[in-house]
């Protein structure tokens, strides 16, 4: 499948001596465009936005820098992986997950190398750097940046795909047969009944579903929502960590052996409050819905370096 490689926002034939890239998406989830806003915000302008799972496309296009966060996957129909990025891609690599096995492989060693160090998402991906000989750190997530606009809160409760992991974008709703009654029942009905519930997913025909613009404007004003409310409960981690950028409280739903398992969770579980599905079957929750207690980590370390990671990057200070 192929896309439109450039975006013009008056400067990329106007002399502008640096030349920028951003990852765009055909992933049902939002949360890789939350990770795009997310890296947006370090950027001086726009020039190309690159498909992550065809990201060779862009070869003939000149040096673009970009910061290359996010979840590496390679393409969902069957496609051979493209990567590495080519060579006129200058990256950042910081927020990297690796979410293939075959991106460990050691005929990447000499690529990652010209980039350390590399900074991951989770200690899974560290781990698999590591030992390919890579000097690699734990960065945290490149959301946990995102700022919040809004002085005022709403008294706004959302339940944002609460028991989602693993099920991707035909996840069932309240009113589905198949939806998790035994564990949405445990919530209380007056909170049930006042809540708003959202989807975390592109709601959007093609050949929109894969317009970067309209999947940003999505995102946004999901994030939007999220900044103002008085309480989040998901399952979608990248709803819970702009949560805990904004500063909102948010609680993370899944599965006990998710949260046992490094994979996606490694290094990032412990910064918001989470419970089990068994946990909730077993009433262990304790959650104060008229005034929700704040979130349990201060992130403002793993925020303020990834932020002077980022500028760094960008001004050219880490050359």
């Amino acid at each position: 499948m192929k896309y439109s490689r450039t975006r013009f926002f008056g400067r990329r034939f106007w002399g502008t001596p640096e030349k920028y890239g951003l990852l765009k998406y055909e992933s049902w989830n939002l949360g890789d465009d939350v990770q795009s806003l997310a890296a947006a915000q370090y950027l001086p302008h726009i020039d190309f936005d690159i498909s992550r799972d065809h990201i060779g496309e862009v070869r003939d296009c000149g040096p673009i820098k970009m910061i290359m966060n996010g979840w590496f996957i390679g393409p969902f129909n069957n496609e051979p992986i493209d990567w590495p990025p080519p060579p006129n891609i200058n990256p950042l690599f910081v927020s990297f997950h690796l979410g293939r096995e075959e991106l460990a492989d050691p005929k990447y060693r000499d690529y990652y190398k010209q980039f350390e160090p590399i900074g991951c998402r989770g200690y899974k991906t560290l781990e698999r750097l590591t030992d390919l000989g890579i000097d690699a750190y734990f960065s945290g997530c490149l959301t946990l940046t995102l700022q919040n606009k809004f002085k005022e809160r709403t008294d706004n409760i959302y339940f944002v795909d609460p028991f989602s992991f693993g099920e991707g974008r035909g996840y069932p709703t309240p009113k589905s047969k198949n939806f998790r009654q035994d564990l949405w029942e445990k919530f209380p009905e007056e909170i049930r009944n006042k809540a708003t519930y959202l989807r975390h997913t592109v709601e959007l025909k093609q050949p929109d579903y894969i317009n970067p613009y309209k999947r940003a404007r999505l995102a946004q004003s999901l994030l939007d929502r999220y900044a103002k409310a008085k309480l989040v409960i998901t399952g979608r981690i990248h709803c819970a960590l702009p949560c805990l950028a904004m500063g909102t409280p948010v609680i993370l739903l899944t599965e006990k052996e998710v949260l046992s398992n490094d994979t996606r969770m490694g290094g990032l579980i412990d910064l918001f409050k989470h419970y089990s599905y068994d946990e909730i079957l077993s009433g262990a929750m304790d959650i104060n819905w008229e005034s929700p207690e704040p979130n349990p980590v201060d992130i403002t370390p793993i925020a303020d370096k990834l932020r002077k990671t980022c500028t760094d990057f960008i001004k050219g200070n880490n050359q």
